[in-house]
């Protein structure tokens, strides 16, 4: 499972696209390196704005899971650590890049394509 956070935001600062076109993001370059759709699976997760009740919330939207991968020691990790008992794995990062650098290198006409999927660009570019 695939959760994309922040799902009902879209053409904000921080979530410049819609939980669709995140998603066909993240399927099309899954795809592209021959993993089936039937391996994983991308699910919505809206805010609620309530620390305490988030993880709840998540496990709630995800079928049953004990494991939990995370990129970065951000507010996710720390709520899961708090009010769960999920087995947290941090993501070791190839490249010391994120979305938020990808958004502000995209809104100043940097060089950004390189840093992304050949089908992210597909679609950010259209």
């Amino acid at each position: 499972y695939i959760g994309i956070g922040s799902a009902q935001y879209s053409e904000t600062d921080n979530n410049p696209w819609s939980f669709k076109e995140r998603k066909e993001m993240i399927e099309r370059s899954l795809k592209a390196l021959s993993l089936k759709p039937s391996v994983f699976n991308v699910i919505p997760i809206e805010d609620i704005h309530d620390n305490k009740k988030w993880p709840a919330h998540v496990m709630n939207l995800v079928p049953d899971f004990d494991i939990l991968f995370i990129g970065n020691e951000g507010i996710a990790k720390q709520l899961f650590q708090k009010y769960t008992d999920v087995q947290i794995i941090n993501v070791k990062h190839e490249v010391d890049i994120n979305a938020t650098k990808i958004r502000e290198l995209i809104k100043a006409n940097g060089d950004w394509k390189e840093l992304v999927p050949e089908e992210v660009v597909k679609i950010i570019t259209f």
